[in-house]
């Protein structure tokens, strides 16, 4: 939607001063680092309420199997949402957990449908577990989610990074984030004042005839004892009004003389 006004405003501007502003803020916008954030929508011990009822998980090959009880089972669900204006392409998230018995899942993301792909994750701590997936496009405005089960772990704490992206970092965000300004907000809070007065400028320059796009040029031509003499001007006609589109007002005066002969 920015990208359609400016297309409207920047031939009214003429590449002056409002234009080099738009542009700076563009730039600006485009280069700087993007938090997007990660959603703690749950994060939880998972017990039961009942009483006599207990937490187990089945272990063993199918022809011995047997219960084994969980004293702790914590569970986590999280958002990865892209409120950045980066559209992300193979980008790779990874977590990790203070206990090695952990199980994972991720969703397809909600707008490109395009699912995860698991990668081998680097963990330097023995005593943690690491899942990695590489997104193939997470578009801006998409979101993707992710669940975790975690058995007897130490405490509720778990680490998440953003790889192969320099423009866009990870922030966790325990709940829904506080709303942040959209593209058009900023917009319209830092560049459109000086986009106006810049305009302003303009008019007034031209409302007082300071600023008026007119030019005459003499030419001459020497050739054969003669001289030409050429003068080219233009103007435009009044308009009434800004900014204004034409048409333009050409005039050429020419004047032939003989140059005198000298006597030998």
């Amino acid at each position: 939607m920015i990208l359609d006004i400016l297309k409207i405003i920047l031939p009214f501007l003429g590449g002056g001063l409002a234009g080099a502003l738009v542009n700076e803020w563009l730039r600006r916008r485009n280069s700087k680092i993007q938090v997007i954030p990660l959603i703690e929508r749950v994060n939880r011990l998972v017990s039961p309420e009942l009483k006599g009822i207990t937490l187990a998980r089945v272990t063993g090959a199918p022809e011995n199997r047997r219960l084994e009880e969980i004293e702790k089972l914590r569970e986590y669900q999280l958002t990865l949402r892209n409120t950045s204006t980066v559209h992300l392409q193979d980008a790779e998230v990874q977590f990790e957990f203070p206990v090695e018995d952990v199980e994972a899942w991720a969703s397809r993301p909600a707008l490109s449908k395009t699912a995860p792909v698991p990668v081998d994750a680097i963990v330097t701590d023995p005593w943690k577990k690491g899942f990695r997936w590489r997104i193939p496009h997470l578009p801006s405005t998409d979101s993707i989610e992710f669940s975790f089960r975690a058995v007897n772990p130490p405490s509720d704490e778990y680490e998440v990074a953003l790889y192969k992206t320099d423009r866009v970092v990870v922030e966790r965000s325990k709940g829904e984030p506080k709303a942040r300004k959209t593209s058009w907000e900023s917009f319209a809070t830092q560049v459109l004042p000086l986009v106006a007065a810049s305009a302003a400028v303009a008019v007034g320059i031209s409302a007082l005839g300071i600023w008026e796009p007119k030019g005459n040029n003499l030419a001459t031509l020497d050739e054969g004892g003669c001289t030409l003499t050429v003068i080219s001007s233009f103007d435009r006609f009044a308009s009434g009004g800004w900014p204004w589109s034409g048409p333009w007002h050409i005039s050429l005066l020419s004047k032939l003389a003989e140059k005198p002969s000298r006597a030998d």
